[in-house]
């Protein structure tokens, strides 16, 4: 098996954090694999006690073939931690797997992964793996392993040195965008993803994942999905209260199969329900709907 590492970044939940870590573990795959945990510096003094204990745990992490923890000495924020975590982690390795502090895997997170890097490495239009996918997609008639979705995900995921280097954070390509067609094309992916877009480009977030998105359109790459989520997010888990807002679109079962061996298709290609099922989170009447239950809630 290539040694791949695992990145996780983190910034002030040692309590998520440690429920990450020990789900991880739960992976026969980690004792060969190298751990990279990047921690983010405080933005204001509110936040060093909790930093410190979360630097603390992360000290005491064992189970890997390795593990280095990176501490930040200024705040960076999750994008530019991200963008420059990763970067540095893919001048020496050739794919990463990437992970937050409030996402817990199933423990067969690591077999996909592998083997999704493995098989699609060499395969130009392939981006990027997902580890996360929707209730709907788990819903979808059939039961293939795998769909091939147009959009990458932020939530447990992996990519090759090869798709990364291709990624223009300044987004200079950005023009582009004031074809029409071009714009239908991009939103095929979402209907949200031009708006994020341009609030990027004005200032007003700070995503890698909407520029890595935009460079994965440009390129028609595809993103590899599973039906059967191998992550879910800590805050849209079953047991949480907060799932009546906007969390509920994103709300997803982990899988609890067990399943080590999938069946990757070498050519990639569209799947018209998957596609479906896939945007409706993102369509306009469902964002709309759920602002509206947050905002009466």
């Amino acid at each position: 098996m290539k040694a791949t590492p695992i990145c996780i970044f983190v910034y002030k939940r040692a309590d998520t954090f440690q429920q990450v870590v020990e789900s991880l573990k739960t992976n026969p795959e980690c004792s060969s694999s190298p751990l990279y945990i990047f921690s983010d510096s405080a933005r204001s003094s509110h936040d060093s006690i909790a930093i410190d204990e979360v630097r603390k745990y992360a000290g005491s992490i064992s189970g890997f073939a390795s593990v280095e923890v990176i501490e930040r000495s200024s705040n960076m924020g999750l994008a530019k931690s991200i963008i420059s975590g990763v970067t540095q982690v893919l001048e020496e390795y050739e794919r990463v797997i990437v992970l937050e502090d409030d996402l817990l895997v199933s423990n067969n997170f690591l077999a996909y992964m592998h083997q999704c890097l493995d098989v699609y490495e060499s395969t130009e239009d392939v981006w990027s793996v997902s580890g996360y996918s929707g209730q709907r997609i788990a819903d979808l008639n059939g039961d293939p392993d795998i769909y091939f979705g147009r959009r990458s995900s932020s939530w447990g995921w992996a990519t090759w040195r090869r798709t990364w280097s291709k990624v223009d954070w300044s987004v200079a390509d950005y023009p582009v965008l004031k074809d029409k067609q071009v714009q239908r094309d991009f939103k095929r992916g979402g209907g949200d993803l031009i708006t994020m877009l341009e609030r990027q480009q004005r200032g007003l977030i700070d995503s890698w994942a909407i520029r890595f998105s935009f460079y994965q359109f440009l390129n028609k790459a595809f993103d590899v999905v599973p039906k059967h989520s191998k992550v879910v997010n800590l805050g849209f888990a079953e047991t949480a209260t907060n799932t009546v807002g906007m969390e509920k679109r994103f709300s997803t079962t982990l899988d609890k199969s067990g399943k080590r061996i999938f069946d990757l298709p070498l050519d990639p290609k569209e799947d018209a329900q998957f596609m479906k099922a896939f945007r409706a989170p993102f369509s306009m009447p469902v964002r709309l709907k759920y602002k509206l239950l947050t905002m009466f809630k």
